[in-house]
């Protein structure tokens, strides 16, 4: 089979196709691990990448042209939530493949991740379940977020709170800012992407003595691999094929493992119906829908 005859339909120039690949997923997920991908990619395709990212919203910003509707991106690398606003604009599809990520809590080969609700260490001898923090200073990433903001807030209401159980929180605007902000005693407690944990333990390792993993709430929907619903049958299933073979590779397996990731697995659209579940119930009538924030 001829790939570069199934990649025709995309953009040449000057003699191979050019995939073209976004990310929003920066900084919580490291802009290196996205390179990764655009390399491998070009390797086993035979095709030249391109990769932008976005750091400043978990999507595309208001006002700004969604860039899969436009043809500009083939390719992306997004939030459960953009994805579920995606999909209502019709302008993508999922790539039927997700990373496969490990956690304590996790069942192997399953690819989800959680939200980890952390305090700092200082504060462990009173700190014993979820209630216990009641009155303590929150921090998560943005109020689109499934993990930090949507999903606590589920998880109070369901053991009898509300969003005024924490006495303020403060929207840090990115995972590792609420990480940040609680390693410098700006906030008492922080409710994380469980990956975004791991890589920035893994960057300032001193920092797993200061803090505490209380709860880990979860399995969530893996984070979402889409494509421009314009996209050729064709490439899709090739880059459907080349996901799910990396972790076959010792040598991209290996580069995997710096990442948190152990491999490719299959994904379904249906697997998102939990998080939009998630956000209905927080929609629901007589419920407040945030939690009363310091901006920071």
């Amino acid at each position: 089979m001829d790939l570069q005859e199934d990649f025709a339909p995309l953009v040449t120039f000057p003699k191979k196709p050019i995939l073209r690949m976004a990310t929003y997923m920066c900084p919580s997920i490291p802009i290196e691990y996205y390179e990764l991908l655009a390399t491998y990619l070009e390797e086993s395709l035979d095709v030249d990448t391109t990769l932008v990212y976005d750091s400043r919203s978990p999507g595309q910003l208001k006002m700004k042209p969604d860039l899969f509707g436009l043809g500009h991106v083939d390719i992306g690398f997004v939030s459960t939530s953009y994805y579920l606003d995606l999909v209502e604009e019709g302008t993508v599809e999922l790539l039927p493949v997700a990373a496969v990520h490990p956690h304590a809590k996790a069942k192997h080969g399953f690819p989800g991740y959680y939200a980890d609700v952390l305090h700092r260490a200082d504060a462990k001898e009173r700190i014993q379940n979820l209630l216990d923090l009641r009155g303590a200073l929150f921090a998560y990433s943005d109020r689109s977020s499934i993990s930090s903001h949507s999903t606590i807030l589920k998880t109070l209401y369901e053991r009898g709170e509300n969003p005024s159980f924490f006495s303020n929180a403060i929207c840090s605007h990115s995972h590792i800012e609420s990480l940040n902000l609680l390693q410098s005693k700006r906030a008492e407690v922080a409710v994380v992407d469980s990956n975004t944990l791991s890589f920035y333990l893994k960057q300032h390792p001193s920092v797993a003595e200061e803090m505490c993993v209380l709860e880990s709430l979860g399995p969530l929907p893996p984070y979402p691999i889409v494509i421009r619903k314009t996209l050729p049958g064709k490439v899709k299933e090739h880059l459907t094929d080349a996901f799910l073979n990396m972790h076959k590779s010792s040598r991209w397996l290996r580069k995997l493992k710096e990442f948190n990731v152990v491999q490719f697995t299959k994904n379904f659209p249906q697997v998102y119906d939990s998080a939009t579940t998630i956000m209905e119930f927080n929609k629901g009538s007589n419920r407040g829908s945030n939690f009363e924030v310091v901006y920071y």
